[in-house]
């Protein structure tokens, strides 16, 4: 899904991508697990996996969040609805254009 040029697209424009990983114990340790954990349930407050969250970078605020894999199009209407509710921006609708199920795209957004 986020290889969708449609996905891509919207992601690149506007949003910053922070992972964490709940899964490997024995790869981080206890300390960094420990860590995690926290970072967990302050804002995904969840368990799932996968499970997204739209954070703002000022007030630290989740303004949304979703559990599970999700079309592209739901996907990208989800990322509109928290970027609606970010402080000082102006609504804007997902992007129209539409990606091609499975098409990869390169570091320019361009499909390969």
């Amino acid at each position: 899904m986020f290889l969708q040029e449609s996905v891509y697209t919207v992601l690149i424009d506007g949003f910053i991508e922070a992972r964490l990983h709940m899964d490997g114990l024995d790869k981080i340790g206890a300390k960094k697990d420990a860590a995690n954990k926290v970072a967990r349930d302050e804002y995904s407050k969840s368990v799932a996996m996968p499970t997204f969250v739209v954070v703002d970078p000022k007030t630290r605020k989740a303004l949304g969040r979703i559990r599970g894999m999700r079309s592209a199009q739901a996907f990208l209407e989800f990322l509109a609805m928290a970027r609606d509710k970010a402080p000082g921006q102006t609504p804007k609708q997902p992007a129209s254009k539409t990606g091609k199920a499975g098409e990869k795209v390169g570091k320019a957004g361009k499909p390969r």
